[in-house]
């Protein structure tokens, strides 16, 4: 696989969740607002997400660096 592939598959991951979530967004509002009251007083929860966030960062930092780097 070709490092323009790989590039075009994240690519089309991220497309595919942004307009999965944009056709969500009206359900999934109301029940992030009944929910989110729960999600923040349980302190498993908050640190799988926070856990999950800084995940992300550390990918997406890493995918970058190493598309910069292989060119």
């Amino acid at each position: 696989m070709g490092r323009k592939s790989i590039i075009f598959g994240f690519w089309l991951v991220g497309f595919t969740l942004g307009f999965l979530g944009y056709v969500a967004w009206p359900s999934f509002d109301r029940w992030l607002m009944d929910f989110l009251p729960q999600i923040f007083s349980n302190e498993l929860i908050v640190g799988a997400l926070l856990s999950g966030i800084v995940g992300s960062v550390i990918m997406m930092f890493s995918v970058t660096l190493w598309v910069k780097i292989s060119k």
